[in-house]
Order: structure tokens, then sequence, then C-alpha cells
């Protein structure tokens, strides 16, 4: 860079190193943004979003805006009537930057735009603001901030991958990947954490009931109607069991015919009765696909009388699930209690 550089090379350097050890992609965008605009000496700096349609800009939205950078103004989609090619800078016109209210701010300023990394990717561009009577900016200058943002841009486009990635890992570890709910393992961690929040809670609300809900002779469905129905049967079972409670419960296969729920904040064992009920209805009144010929048997135990060990809770339930069997039909057996129907 010549002798017109607003910055030097080596200062460029250490202005974006910090941006680059950032991992976490919405504060990686804020010290970007900063970095880009400390490059030019900026008094204002955006990252805008841009839809493109069939021939022009059809849609822009702001994404991240420089403290300090005017409110009031607006870009229309005259203003790129074609996005910056890589590594390029255009200079907006001012014609087609729009004031808010009664502001005259975009008369102010010149505008300048280059991609973010690779804009097809990342759909960002970022905008410049430098006021009109300040030093006029050279071509070099322009064309070293470009690249800045190309590189910074790449590196948000690598990150963005990394966490979403990372989310997918997770949630294929967590899930039961024919059900899509909680696995054993996961399960239990869920569970572990909800007896944590009891325990913080002196309220009665906080009480927990783990329920266990073991399929009948499963065996058979998959004998008389094929391993493909019983999939169908299975995830069906997952999906309703969802439906029936709340948002904040949670729902698990721990084993290859056998689910469990976590119920938070019961409050009463009338209102654990009024949920197991529920539950029971998905086999009593034949809404799978094997209409009634499918029934259950509920266990339920309830942190903290039962027990504040979530391995425990659960093997209390599977128990209390295993003796409901002796009945026939669908019944559900609670710690400490008679057979209900």
């Amino acid at each position: 860079m010549d002798e017109s550089a607003i910055v030097s090379n080596k200062k460029i350097l250490e202005i974006i190193e910090e941006p680059l050890a950032e991992r976490d992609v919405s504060l990686y965008i804020e010290k970007a943004a900063r970095a880009l605009a400390q490059i030019l000496q900026c008094d204002g700096l955006l990252a805008l979003r841009v839809d493109e349609g069939p021939d022009l800009v059809e849609k822009i939205s702001i994404t991240y805006s420089l403290p300090g950078t005017p409110t009031s103004i607006v870009f229309e989609p005259e203003a790129f009537p074609t996005t910056p090619k890589d590594g390029e800078v255009i200079r907006i016109d001012s014609r087609s930057v729009k004031n808010i209210g009664d502001t005259d701010s975009a008369t102010n300023y010149d505008f300048f735009a280059t991609q973010f990394g690779d804009s097809q990717k990342t759909q960002l561009l970022i905008v410049g603001l430098k006021k009109s009577e300040s030093t006029k900016l050279e071509e070099n200058d322009l064309q070293t901030w470009a690249i800045c943002s190309k590189i910074l841009g790449a590196y948000y486009e690598m990150i963005y991958l990394l966490n979403t990635y990372a989310e997918q890992i997770s949630v294929n570890t967590d899930k039961d990947q024919l059900t899509r709910v909680h696995n054993y393992k996961s399960f239990t961690h869920q569970l572990n954490i909800a007896i944590e929040e009891s325990n913080r809670s002196s309220g009665k609300n906080m009480m927990i009931a783990c329920v266990v809900v073991s399929l009948d002779d499963f065996s058979n469905i998959n004998e008389k109607y094929g391993f493909d129905l019983g999939n169908e049967v299975l995830f069906e079972i997952a999906s309703k069991l969802q439906s029936f409670t709340r948002d904040d419960d949670v729902v698990g296969r721990i084993g290859g015919d056998m689910f469990a729920l976590i119920l938070k904040n019961i409050g009463s064992r009338e209102n654990c009765e009024i949920v197991s009920n529920r539950i029971a209805n998905i086999f009593r009144k034949g809404l799978l696909p094997v209409g009634e010929e499918l029934t259950a048997s509920l266990g339920v135990a309830i942190s903290p009388h039962d027990s504040q060990d979530s391995e425990k809770l659960i093997l209390m339930a599977e128990h209390l699930a295993d003796e409901a069997k002796q009945i026939p039909g669908t019944f559900t057996l609670f710690s400490k209690d008679e057979l209900k129907k």
C-alpha cells in the first residue's frame, strides 16, 4: 500500500487479528464490523443482508449497525443495481439513500460497499460511511479494505458452518434416530437438570414425575404387520407423547419398546394422574395405526418423594411399569399405590 493508505499494513494485521480469534457468530459480526470501520476510519458502517431477485436486489435489511452510524438512513434497492464483484468496491449513489423523518443525514456522507466474504454464501455486504468533507479515499485504500472484508467474511462463513454442524452433531447425539425424541443418555441428563432445578426450589410445584411407558408385546406387532409399520407406530407414539404434554416436559425413547417422560412442576399427584390418563388414552382409544391392538403399561415415580437420583427414578418407574403388566390392557401404577386403570 502506498502513502495514501489510511492505516498501515502492520496496523491492518493487528486490527483484524482480534475478530479472527472470536468463535461466536453474533459477536464476530460486531468485531469484524468494528475492524473494517477502523481500517478506513469510517464515520459509520453497516452490514446489510441483500436478497437478490432474477434481475436486481429485491430486499435489503440491516444485520448490524456500528454504534454512531445514523439510524435514519434507508437504502433503496436501486442503491445496488448490481452487487459488488469479488474484491470490488462500489460507490453508492446518494440519491438512492433516503432519510426517515426530517433529517438530511444521507447528504452528509459518501457511501461505499463491498462483499463480506462470498456474498453468494453470506448474503452480506459491508457498507462504509464517511463524511463528505473528510479526507477522500484513494482507490488503493478501498481495494485494501475490500480484501480485508473478504478475509473477515471468509472466516465468518467458516465459523457459521462450524456452529451449524456442531448443532447438528449435538442433535444427532442426543436424539433417537427413529423417533427424534431424546435417547436414554440425553433423557437421563435432562432428568438430572430437572431434579437440580427442583432442589433449588422449596415450592410444591417443583415436584417432578418420571413416567415410563412400556409397550406390551410389541414384538407381536412387528411379526404381524412387519417392521416398517412397527417403526411407524413407534414414531407415532413419540409424536403423540410430545403433543399430549407441555413444552417444558421431556419425552424420550429409552429402550426398543419403552418411552419415558419428565413431567415438570406437576404441583400435585392429581395433576400427574390427569397427564398419565391422557397418555394412556393414546392406547385405549385406538389412536395408533394398529388401533387398539397395542396396549402399554405405565409406571410413575415422583421426585423428591421416591428418589432424587435420575437413574434410580427411571429404574423405579420401569419396575412399576413391569408390575402394571400383570393386568391385561393399559394400566398405570404409581409408587406405593394400587393399579389404576
